[in-house]
């Protein structure tokens, strides 16, 4: 924030040493790895950012690793100097079930897909958007009675995806919605432990092991869904 003391090897403006930086040790940074979700990495990125500053440094195995907390720094790495960073481990990841798409892709290739997509979000095209999720809104939230128990994530990714095929795609995924759902569920409890320490092995293992089946067959479900709405 403002009003907090950038580190030292930040004087001036710029890093004159990264690994002089500040940050938890290397045996407290095994907390960086997620469990069954994210829930304890935001712990310790957040307990981080609180306990040393704007920017953080940490080293597991041979990477290191920054923690910010400072939007000009965040401006910095995102817009200002946006050319001198890649994407993370996370990407490449997703790149895996996506593909070489707007989320994962580095330029040049980034810029085509950017170009592509950009008349979708022209101003002229936000307002019938804006229409599309008030109505779909609306019609989910007429299902619902008072005093019955809902789950709201269950809830709210389906309207998501049903705003999205309507807005953008001009489909009605209504018949997909609990497919693609549930599919995505299944991706967000794989997802975290793409990360753990022995995903990079994970990575190397045999494509018929449980561990590499089970992410394949949901990429699987996922395209068959897609190529049905490209169709």
């Amino acid at each position: 924030m403002a009003d907090r003391a950038v580190p030292g090897p930040l004087a001036g403006g710029r890093v004159t040493d990264a690994r002089s930086l500040p940050g938890p040790g290397r045996l407290a940074a095994f907390r960086f790895f997620p469990g069954r979700s994210f829930a304890p990495t935001l712990k310790f990125v957040e307990d981080a950012a609180r306990r040393y500053g704007p920017i953080a440094h940490f080293k597991l195995f041979f990477a290191d690793f920054f923690v910010l907390d400072d939007a000009d720094l965040i401006r910095d790495v995102l817009v200002t100097h946006q050319h001198d960073f890649v994407k993370s481990r996370g990407a490449a990841v997703l790149r895996r079930l996506l593909g070489d798409g707007l989320l994962t892709s580095e330029e040049p290739v980034h810029r085509a897909h950017r170009r592509a997509i950009q008349p979708a979000f022209n101003a002229d095209r936000l307002a019938p958007y804006g229409e599309v999720m008030v109505r779909r809104s609306r019609q989910l939230s007429a299902q619902w009675k008072t005093g019955e128990s809902r789950d709201i994530t269950f809830e709210c990714s389906g309207l998501a995806l049903q705003i999205i095929g309507e807005a953008l795609f001009g489909a009605d995924m209504s018949a997909d919605v609990n497919a693609m759902r549930d599919a995505i569920a299944q991706i967000m409890e794989l997802f975290p432990k793409a990360f753990g320490p022995l995903a990079e092995l994970t990575d190397r293992l045999p494509p018929f092991l449980p561990a590499r089946l089970e992410f394949e067959n949901v990429s699987k479900r996922l395209e068959t869904i897609i190529e049905r709405m490209i169709e």
